[in-house]
């Protein structure tokens, strides 16, 4: 497996947007408040070890540099969200970021980094049920844009180097939110995120992968927000 390959095929995007356009329904009144919403989220990230299984490693063309593909241990993290809330939906944007422990060995050789960080910028929508209520199911979908920096986990014949994973993909799901006030509302949310690393930067190489690495998993996510 390469780095840089002509024949990488990008990522462009997944666009996938459950069907969450709910136009005749979003002036109707519902228990929760209409209009721009903060929040705050405590995410429980996790990168699928399909291809980051902490064995298997990449070289560029000259294999002159070699980049470790440590796996990743679940782990906490915060978040920001700004959005708005209609009756039976809501849009957002958010952005999360989470530090977590990672590692690689094999045939007895072992990995001098053992850190990694994730972030994920996100745009997501909800549609919400029983919105004359406090306690509102909803289901959940979104795109985002990921990178993964494996810390020391890359290197060239002279010094080690971050590793700077680059992808994209869709996330969907669902969750329950909870309104304790028409403004300030609970959510807990339980999602697949699928994305697939495309681009890599690494000890001066930088560009496509010849096959992206697949970083797809199960991730949990509590929140609060207040809609003004």
């Amino acid at each position: 497996m390469h780095i840089c390959g002509k024949n990488g095929v990008r990522y462009c995007a997944v666009i996938v947007l459950i069907l969450l356009v709910a136009a005749p329904c979003a002036f109707a009144q519902g228990y929760a408040k209409q209009g721009f919403y903060l929040g705050l989220y405590l995410p429980y990230n996790a990168v699928g070890d399909e291809d980051f299984d902490g064995k298997s490693y990449m070289t560029d063309d000259n294999q002159e540099v070699m980049v470790l593909l440590p796996e990743i241990d679940s782990a906490f993290g915060l978040g920001l969200a700004f959005g708005y809330r209609f009756s039976k939906a809501s849009f957002e944007i958010n952005y999360l970021q989470s530090s977590h422990d990672a590692d690689w060995s094999n045939a007895g050789w072992v990995a001098t980094g053992d850190e990694a960080e994730l972030s994920i910028f996100n745009l997501d929508a909800r549609y919400y049920f029983n919105t004359g209520d406090a306690v509102q199911p909803f289901i959940y979908g979104g795109i985002n844009l990921t990178t993964l920096t494996a810390k020391d986990f890359a290197a060239d014949p002279y010094s080690s180097d971050d590793a700077e994973f680059r992808g994209a993909g869709f996330n969907i799901g669902g969750g329950v939110a909870f309104y304790l006030t028409p403004q300030f509302a609970l959510t807990g949310t339980v999602l697949y995120r699928y994305v697939k690393m495309e681009d890599l930067d690494a000890a001066g190489v930088s560009g496509e992968i010849d096959h992206s690495l697949n970083a797809s998993d199960v991730n949990f996510m509590l929140g609060t927000s207040f809609t003004f």
